[in-house]
């Protein structure tokens, strides 16, 4: 053998790895192994108890001896260090059956309170509680909880102390396609629980310490204030301090519908402008002393000064999950400098990923720790191979190669797509970065409050006119699409089509990435039969919203409540969940009364799907009515009102619309709130027969589903729409009764969130599907926890 082939010879160590594999190349392979391994642990529908835990920390260790598997160590500690994290944090959280009890507490107000026109919300962490009731048990002495604050109560500022009596319960979401996950939202940022006050007091004064939230809320109020703006007021708080409480829902849709709502985040440029603006000061520094010179480097100076700044105004914008990447970033140039090290741009993103989630092994449960971290690795990808030549060039690349990137990752978290978005984001980013945020960072900083406010006014004026143009763009009719929920091999699939195409050029095959990239798009609707019927029970708590789909037709029945407090459950529940299960066209809209519970979320629906027929219970117009006797078929499924007949008087619950579905020799039953007068009057009907679906009226109230209704539909499946918990105690435990003497099977929205079920001329009738079952998540409670509360 000669001698240039021996030189080419792997020489092996003792721990058997080659020096083909340097010691970087390993480390960076473990520290992203032990990255995957925790990432991949947040995907488990349930957790391993104590025993299966032990099992996989030994397997782990052992598997860090051969060299071939050490890899796949690394990837078990990761995932052994996420379950740990998340078994201890659902072990602090509120166990179910202490739902409804009542607490005394006292403890810190911490966050920014959100004061809305009937109530207030905001963070409190417990020091210490007590409960009258000797049955009550909970490990968590010190519990974070998520309080409401109904009535004129006085205004609550960060660092308060709150003592009075609460009623708490679980952070227990509405489950449905596309909704909002609250109960992983909860357990990222570490609610224990909700509450409401009972009676209470606030003990104002000065916080003890450096209590950075109250200088946060004093400075998003006075910059509410000098804007004398009620739309654009609160956005420039959100860029100034990271205060979103008071941002309007028409403003967050026109933010989404242009793709811009990432500008409402205190993003790394905006940090990094900070930073950059305090090394360059130093420089100031040299001319006023020269020998500092002797001491300090320009770069180590400029270094420690822009760190400092970042880390101050990292803390007044809330630490949100883009800043501790920016941070860290900065933090490991910092590093280098002082080292003399050298760290490529892929190690620090990995070494600040690594830290982050070390940090904070939930952090991945956030849509901001992905959108963060992917964002800047998309640029990494990409803009080192391409030739620019001019700045705008390089905007405009930047800009396509993040949108192209993080589309994916938006439609799996947001289930919507921004047309407009790349144009909007090509004026818009540069617009707050250079023309907003320096006025806001120059208001904060300046002593002279009339200069402050002068140049709050200013920012107004400047953003007043991007409003403007983003509001042009909103009314556009293609702006944004609305796509169904993905799963996660079409998310994998169109990430690594979002990589092909994105990879420098000459690579050839872009062809491929964009066909990895379209069955995003195209998602797989499972269709209804011929013949067949689907109708899905929404999970909107108290309330009722219905969707019935047949071959090519769709109706809603009800739309679920607008709270007291603005929260519109047909604008943030129902209208994202019809466009989660592929409806592009309501043609008939059905509200069965105009109580808030039924019709609160009307108005979201109208805007959404404004072409659909509207017909109500009772109606001053008449051609808008449902009316007994009326009865149409689509794609051979038949439809009929049973009630309620023309002039009868508008008696509220008892005035719903009562629609009877016929699928072959399948019936189901939507009642509305009809109470016991009205089931008598059914029971006269010759078309009423025994029922594959009874939707239970009036949410299973004692004053309805009485027993010769029951015999006389004989129902095989009862579904009740409740929340959990709620004060009017439904459904009544004497309807439940009644239901099983009848051989009826109860289902209820609130322990098995929506519920779909699929008649047609086939026997038998098939249990119904239910999305806590289907979509488990460890996070989140299975329908046997909860429906155990209610047998306790």
């Amino acid at each position: 053998m000669n001698s240039a082939a021996t030189d080419r010879q792997p020489v092996h160590r003792p721990d058997g790895d080659s020096i083909w594999f340097s010691s970087p190349a390993r480390r960076q392979l473990y520290a992203l192994a032990w990255l995957l391994g925790l990432l991949c642990a947040h995907l488990l529908p349930t957790l391993p108890g104590q025993d299966g835990l032990l099992v996989l920390t030994l397997l782990s260790l052992t598997l860090l001896w051969p060299p071939q598997a050490r890899w796949l160590g690394w990837s078990g500690l990761g995932a052994v260090y996420a379950i740990w994290a998340a078994s201890h944090a659902l072990a602090d959280r509120l166990p179910v059956a202490a739902t409804g009890a009542d607490l005394d507490v006292f403890g810190t107000v911490v966050g920014l309170p959100e004061r809305q026109p009937e109530q207030q919300r905001f963070e409190l962490h417990v020091v210490s509680w007590h409960s009258a009731d000797p049955a009550f048990r909970w490990t968590n002495a010190q519990p974070t909880l998520r309080v409401s604050w109904y009535g004129h109560e006085p205004t609550i500022r960060s660092g308060d102390s709150f003592r009075g009596t609460v009623r708490v319960r679980p952070p227990i979401a509405l489950v449905n396609p596309g909704s909002f996950d609250f109960e992983r939202h909860a357990l990222a940022q570490g609610l224990d629980a909700m509450a409401y006050v009972r009676s209470g007091q606030i003990e104002t004064g000065a916080p003890s310490g450096l209590f950075i939230d109250r200088f946060r809320q004093n400075w998003s109020t006075w910059i509410q204030t000098s804007s004398q703006h009620p739309e654009l007021g609160p956005l420039l708080a959100g860029l100034a301090v990271g205060d979103q409480a008071a941002i309007s829902d028409a403003s967050w849709q026109r933010l989404r519908v242009t793709g811009t709502t990432h500008l409402m985040a205190i993003s790394g440029l905006h940090i990094g402008l900070v930073a950059a603006f305090a090394a360059w000061l130093t420089q100031g520094l040299y001319v006023l002393w020269p020998g500092l010179a002797r001491r300090w480097t320009r770069p180590d100076l400029a270094g420690l000064a822009g760190l400092a700044a970042a880390l101050i105004y990292a803390c007044l914008a809330g630490w949100s999950l883009p800043v501790q990447r920016t941070i860290l970033m900065i933090a490991l140039v910092i590093v280098c400098l002082w080292t003399r090290r050298y760290l490529s741009s892929f190690q620090m993103l990995l070494t600040a990923a690594v830290l982050a989630v070390l940090f904070d092994p939930l952090a991945p449960l956030s849509a901001g720790f992905w959108l963060s971290f992917l964002g800047v690795f998309s640029l990494m990808l990409a803009l080192p191979g391409w030739r620019v030549e001019k700045p705008w060039q390089a905007m405009w690349r930047a800009q396509w190669v993040a949108t192209i990137f993080l589309l994916p990752v938006g439609i799996a978290w947001f289930q919507q797509a921004s047309v407009v978005g790349p144009l909007a984001n090509l004026l818009a980013i540069p617009w707050i970065t250079f023309g907003v945020v320096p006025l806001l960072l120059l208001a904060m900083l300046c002593p002279i409050e009339a200069v402050s406010a002068w140049l709050i006014k200013l920012a107004t004026l400047s953003l007043s006119g991007l409003w403007h143009v983003l509001g042009w763009c909103e009314q556009w009719s293609f702006a944004s699409i609305d796509l169904p929920e993905t799963t996660l091999p079409l998310l994998l699939l169109a990430l690594l089509g979002a990589v092909i195409l994105l990879l420098p050029r000459p690579f050839a095959g872009r062809w491929f990435g964009l066909c990895c990239l379209l069955p995003l798009f195209v998602p797989a609707i499972n269709p209804v039969a011929l013949g067949h019927v689907r109708i899905s029970v929404l999970d909107v708590g108290q309330g009722l919203a219905v969707l019935v789909q047949t071959r090519a037709h769709n109706l809603l029945y009800d739309t679920g409540a607008r709270t007291r407090g603005g929260f519109d459950l047909g604008e943030v529940v129902v209208v994202p969940a019809l466009r989660s299960l592929g409806v592009r066209q309501l043609d008939r809209l059905i509200i069965s009364h105009l109580d808030n519970d039924h019709a609160g979320g009307r108005q979201a629906v109208r805007r959404a799907y404004p072409a659909a027929l509207e017909q109500v219970g009772i109606e001053t117009d008449p051609s808008a009515r449902c009316e007994r006797g009326e009865h149409w078929e689509w794609d051979g499924v038949q439809f009929q009102f049973l009630h309620p007949p023309r002039h009868f008087p508008d008696l509220g619950n008892e005035s719903s619309c009562v629609l009877q579905i016929t699928a072959g020799t399948k019936r189901a039953l939507l009642t509305g709130d009809i109470g016991a007068d009205v089931e008598a009057r059914l029971l006269h009907e010759p078309i009423l027969g025994p029922l594959s679906l009874l939707l239970v009226p009036h949410h299973g109230s004692r004053f309805a589903s009485s027993l010769p209704f029951l015999d006389a539909t004989e129902p095989r499946f009862a579904a009740v729409s409740s929340g959990f918990a709620n004060r009017f105690g439904h459904p009544s435990h004497a309807v439940l009764e009644r239901l099983q003497t009848v051989g009826a099977t109860p289902l209820n929205t609130a322990y098995s969130g929506m519920l779909q079920f699929e008649l047609g001329p086939e026997p038998g009738t098939s249990p119904p599907t239910q999305q806590r079952a289907v979509s488990r998540r460890y996070w989140r409670l299975a329908p046997d926890a909860l429906a155990g509360w209610d047998r306790r």
